[in-house]
Parts: C-alpha cells; structure tokens; sequence
C-alpha cells in the first residue's frame, strides 16, 4: 500500500486529482452565479457533477499514464529515457490548487452572504390583516369609514399581506349577533372565526392644531401587539397623506422590501384625493356587495363628484350599472374609468382591468393574463388568485380553474366562496368525487354557502344517487331565497333527467310562482324556459311560446335568450329566433357570436338544411369550444347521414360531462343534457352497427330513468334495446 502511495506521488497523480477537484468546485460555485443570469435550469447544475463524477477515473489514468512535459505530453517511461522535464513542479501545482480553492471559497462565502441578506427581505409567510374601525376621536363624521378604505390600499401594497374584505366582516358580525360596527372586539371575533392573522386596530384624533393617528396590529386571540405605528397631519388636506405614512411604517415593521417611501408618503398610494370620496366610495361598495346597486349608483356618483379621477369609483359605478343591464351606460363609465389606471396602485390596477376583462369586454384571455400577473406580483391576494381560477373557469379550462382553485382553498380555508367555488369547479372539470368530499365537507360547517350543494347534487346525479341528489337540493332551499330558488330549478333539472316530466312541470310552476314574487328575474327567465321546453315534448306548442315570451320579458341576459331562441327555432317560430340569433352575430364578444352561430344552426336543423346546420355549429364552435356547440353538431351530423362524424361528438360530450351539467356556466343545473347526449350517442352506435356499444349506453340511459317516463326518447330508446334483444346479441 505504502508502494502505490509512493508511486502516485511520483507520478504525479494526486497532484493532478487535488487540482482537478478543486477546478470542478469552482465551476460548481461559478455556476451558481452563471446558470441564473442566462435562464440555464437547476438541473444543469447536477449534469455538470455527474459529468465531473464520470471523467475522475479517465483524469486518473492519464495522470498515471501521461506528464506534461517541456517537450509536451509523454508517456511516464518516456520521460526517464528522455530526461524531460516537468512543466510544473510539485509546490507548483500545490500553489494552484491553493489559489482555485481560494476563489471558489470566495465565491461561496459571497453567495452566502447574498442568500442570507435576501432570507431577510423575504417574510416568513403571507399576513392576513383585518381592519377594525377607527376609534374616531375628532367628532368629524367626514372620518367614519374613509381612513379605513384608505389603509386597505395602503398596506396591499406589500405583495405579502392580503386585506380581509371589511363588509363581509360586518356581515359576519350581524351573523354574531354583536350588531354591526366593526370594533375591536367585533373585529377579533371575526378574525378568530375566519382565521386572519392580525387585527389594526386605529385611532384618529384632534387636539385643535393636528390630527394625530396611531395604529397597532394585534394578535386575535391574546391581544398581544405586534407592532405600534403613529403619524400626524397638520390639517383635513393631509391626513391622506398621514394614512399612507401609517401604512409605510407597518409595512417596514412587517419586512416589506418592496417599498418605495417616496411615493407611498407622497400619497400616490391612493387613487382617490379626498376623504368625502373615499368615504362615498366604501359605503357605496357595501352596499354593491350587499346585491343593492341602485343604490350604490348614487354613492359612486357622488365618490366621482368629489374627486373626478378616483378610477376605482368609475369601475365600481360601471359594474353596478352592468348588473342592472344598463349596456351603454356601464360602456360610458369605462371609458372613463380606463384613461385613470396610471393614477391607481398596481393592485388597484390589475384588480380593476381584471373586473372588466372578465365581466365587460368578456376577453377571458386577458382576464387570465391580467389576474395571473396580479397574483406573480402579490401572491397574498386571495382575490386576484380566486379571481384567476374564475378566469380559468370562465376560459372554459376546467382542470386549470380546479388547480388554481384548490390552491387558493387550500390557503384560505375560512374563506367561503373560495371554498364555496373549489366545489364547482370540481364539478365543471368533471372531477366529481372531489365534489362530493369538499362539499360533504363543508356542508359540516355552519351556514355554508348555498352553492355547495349544487355540486353535491349533481354529483350524486352522475352516481345514479337520485335520492341523495334531492336530499342535496332540500338542504340548498332551506338556506335563504335565492337558495331555494336554486333548489327548485335544480329538482326540476333532476326529475327531467329521470323522464318525469309531470312532476318537472309542478315545481317548475311553484318556483315560477315564487320567483315573480321575489322579483328574481333570471332565475324566472331560466325556469320559464324550462317549463318551455317540457311543453315542447309534450306537443304543446301554444303555452310553450307564451312561456318563452315571458322569458324574455324578465331577463335579456344571455343564458335565457341563447335558450329562448332554441327554442323558438325548434318550434318553428324561426322570425323570432333569427332577431336574437342576428343580435348575438353582431356583437362584438366571441363567445356572444358563437352563440349567434349556434342559433343559426338550430334554426337550420329544425328547417332540414343539415348542411347548413353543419356549417353554422362548426363556425360557432370555432369561435367559442362549447359542449352545447359540439352537441347540435353532432344531431346535425345525424340529420345528414354520416353516423361517424356524429360519434366522436357525442363521445366528446361524455368525456365533458362535467360541462354539461350548467351548459351557460351560469351555475343552472342543465344535468337533463347528460342523458339527453347519452341517448344521441346509442343513437350514432345503432346507425353504425355498433351494437354491443349501443346496447350499453341504451341501459345506461334507461337506468337513469324512472318507470313512469314516457318521453320520445325513452320510448324509442326502449324500442330499440327490445329490438337489439330480439335479434341476439351478437354483435
């Protein structure tokens, strides 16, 4: 052992080996810095030791082999017979060992220092504040809900800290019973109960010369404080100013390194640049969130009186104007709103184009765009990331709306809606299982929201659990108008789906009923439609029409006028289907023209002209990827004889089921469509021969059905298994 040793000291070996490790820690280091500022992956990095790794043994045996001589490279035996000599000597190449070592080490000291200094700009974890009223000591009611607003937008500023929704605060606090101000107590009630992090707790005050504001951020449950904040304005004109220096300074405490003190002191922090707007503008957004936008209208206006650049009450103004159908003014306000995004925040700003891509313009692709950037930029945001599972959802990606979805479920665990929408866009995305545990779930908790047994439902539709899907439903209406509006059209849905179409008829007419009542138009609108098409299968064209009619007396939205005009066009009132049809081609949305297109096919399809039927589907499909688009496309199909074609259809609406059960994406269940597309299916199987498969979707179908139906279909399709059985079953 001592001789092989000795004999790789001597030739060299060692030395070579030590140089060449050193060489390979300093490419490592040097990697570190490099691979980063060319987008080269970290897997690069493990390429280049495995690299390393793999040639140690081939250095090895030429060190052994070979010496770099001042005749060149010779072979070991070469030198002794030539006398040449090395080109390094021994200290020599320990020196550069030595001086490789040093820079590496260098380098790693270096970029411990960097990873160091950026773990302490970098918050442990996101922070969810709530903020309580502040305890206006002025007597000025110009105070009462403005600074508040003010301080929102002023710590969202941090890309880590995510503001709980004050309004639904105070609805929670009504829920308490604690009456409705937002005081300390209240405030840590409910951010014990939603789970937030701290409460910021304010207080404003003046003693003749100044307005004096202190801030402190406390722990919900012990009262601790985490932090203690104070500024102070020499008049009305600069408290703004004070607000945002309040929000500097919680935001330094709390680690933001992103902040730029000049601007945020300097006011450019806040959109609007007055207090009497500000205050105009939060109470016109609680009354917006509580479904009363008329009267929001009014508080909005006055916001933008006050200051006539605060854009955030233009877009608030224009939404509640889109709400109440009012078209052209909601246009109007947006133009007005949009020329004023450079004075908001960024957050403002992405929050606000977000709300018009997704619900104006309907540019989803944009919407995604918009919200995605907005949660790179603020990953706390709980609503630019719900937001961007709703663009998802709304851009007709179910699986991504689903991944985003439960990512901000996950999250924020206490915050209804979020957890309220992860359940639908489970069941959009077909995913229904993971329906049926969430919603089981939350169905556990006080007062969830309604929409949770929506998916519970339906998903015990697709399970053949019909009895489970009406339990789902009968939980929905006992929570609150709007939910048993919901339920009826839902256990409506669900007896059409069995083929009882006389009891769809009585709760049809009970929630229609109910409905004009309660002065919900388009829930109204999309039951009247419902009746309408029941009326159809039952030959009863007159009284089919007369609901249509009424329909869209109620509610010019899309999803009832899209309806309405099928339906028209299946009865042959082709005058009044083409009116809308040639409305929704001239607008300017894709997916409206789609939906135009779709029209055109209907009415095509009911006159014969497949061909033409073809055409029109196909175009609106190319428009908008609709299921309802490739539906008709493949009864069109049928209609011009070519079963084949008519197949991958039909198989394409089994494989988006879950589209299926609310074909407008309007949360109105539509699971009737499910069987409706499984019966067209065995139809196409039938036409191509196809028996054994055909045989199996008609026994799906039929299962689905209970004894009683006697619709068309169930007829023709219990005709056709007698007949399939009659004539063996060999395929």
């Amino acid at each position: 052992m001592n001789n092989l040793f000795r004999e790789l000291q001597e030739r060299g070996v060692i030395r070579v080996v030590g140089l060449y490790g050193a060489i390979v820690w300093l490419a490592l280091q040097a990697s570190d810095v490099l691979f980063p500022a060319f987008d080269i992956p970290d897997s690069a990095v493990r390429m280049l030791l495995f690299g390393a790794l793999g040639l140690l043994p081939i250095v090895t045996l030429l060190a052994w082999f070979y010496e770099i001589t001042d005749h060149g490279i010779q072979l070991e035996t070469e030198v002794k017979v030539t006398g040449a000599k090395r080109l390094w000597s021994r200290n020599e190449i320990y020196f550069v060992i030595i001086g490789v070592l040093a820079v590496a080490l260098l380098i790693s000291v270096y970029l411990n220092i960097q990873e160091s200094d950026s773990e302490d700009n970098i918050p442990a974890a996101f922070i969810s504040v709530l903020i309580a009223d502040f305890d206006n000591l002025t007597g000025d009611p110009l105070f009462d809900h403005s600074v508040e607003e003010a301080l929102t937008i002023g710590v969202e500023g941090a890309s880590f800290i995510s503001s709980y929704n004050r309004h639904r605060a105070v609805e929670i606090v009504k829920e308490l019973n604690e009456g409705v101000e937002l005081n300390n107590e209240n405030a840590r009630l409910v951010a014990i109960r939603e789970g937030i992090n701290l409460v910021l707790l304010g207080t404003i005050s003046f003693d003749g010369r100044e307005y004096s504001l202190e801030l402190k951020a406390v722990e919900p449950v012990s009262g601790d404080m985490r932090a203690e904040v104070a500024s102070v304005a020499a008049g009305k004109l600069e408290v703004l100013q004070a607000v945002s220096s309040l929000a500097t300074q919680l935001r330094s405490e709390f680690g933001d390194a992103g902040l730029d003190e000049a601007k945020l002191v300097s006011g450019e922090t806040f959109s609007a640049r007055s207090l009497k707007a500000m205050q105009f503008y939060a109470n016109a957004q609680q009354l917006a969130q509580q479904g009363d936008h008329r009267g929001a209208i009014g508080l909005y206006e006055a916001a933008t009186t006050e200051d006539k650049f605060f854009g955030r009450a233009y877009s608030g103004w224009a939404l509640s104007v889109f709400e109440l159908g009012q078209t052209e003014e909601a246009e109007r306000l947006w133009e007005k709103t949009l020329p004023l995004l450079d004075g908001m925040t960024s957050r403002e700003r992405y929050r606000t184009l977000g709300v018009y891509y997704a619900h104006v313009s309907r540019n989803y692709g944009k919407s995604v765009e918009n919200y995605a950037q907005l949660v790179k930029e603020f990953p706390a945001d709980n609503v630019g990331r719900s937001n961007l599972a709703v663009s998802y959802f709304l851009n007709r990606n179910f699986d991504q709306a689903l991944k985003v979805g439960g990512s901000a479920a996950e999250l924020y665990p206490n915050e209804k809606t979020v957890q309220s929408n992860y359940v639908l866009f489970a069941m959009y995305a077909g995913e229904f299982k993971k329906a049926i545990e969430a919603s089981e779930r939350l169905t556990q908790t006080s007062e969830p929201l309604f929409k949770v047994y929506l998916g519970l439902a339906v998903a015990k539709l697709v399970e053949q659990d019909p009895i489970a899907a009406r339990a789902a439903y009968e939980a929905m209406s006992r929570l609150g108008p709007a939910a048993r509006s919901l339920a009826e059209h839902g256990l409506a849905d669900a007896a059409l789906a069995m083929g009882e179409e006389g009891k769809a008829i009585a709760i049809l007419e009970t929630g229609i009923t109910f409905d004009e009542a309660d002065d919900r138009r388009y829930f109204l609108a999309s039951k009247l439609n419902l009746l309408a098409m029941v009326l159809l299968d039952q030959a009863e064209v007159s009284k089919a029409e007369a609901a249509i009619d009424r329909a869209l007396e109620a509610s010019s939205a899309v999803a009832p006028s899209v309806t309405a005009a099928m339906l028209y066009a299946r009865m042959g009132a082709f005058g009044k289907a083409d009116d809308i049809g040639r409305k929704f081609r001239a607008r300017l949305q894709s997916e409206e023209r789609a939906y135009g297109d779709l029209i055109e096919g209907c009415i095509s399809l009911t006159k014969g002209d497949a061909v033409a039927a073809v055409d029109a589907f196909a175009s609106s499909i190319n428009k908008t990827d609709t299921w309802l688009g490739h539906h008709f496309l493949g009864r069109a199909y049928l209609a011009a004889d070519v079963p084949a074609e008519a197949l991958t259809e039909f198989e394409l609406g089994v494989s988006r089921i879950g589209e299926a059960t609310s074909i407008f994406l309007d949360d109105i269940p539509t699971f009737h469509r499910v069987a409706e597309n499984r019966y067209w299916l065995a139809v196409a199987q039938v036409r191509l021969g196809m028996r054994k498969q055909a045989r199996e979707n008609l026994q799906v179908y039929l299962k689905t059905m209970s004894p009683e139906a006697s619709g068309d279909m169930v007829v023709d399709a219990r005709a056709k298994l007698a007949e399939m059985s009659f004539q063996g079953s060999s395929d």
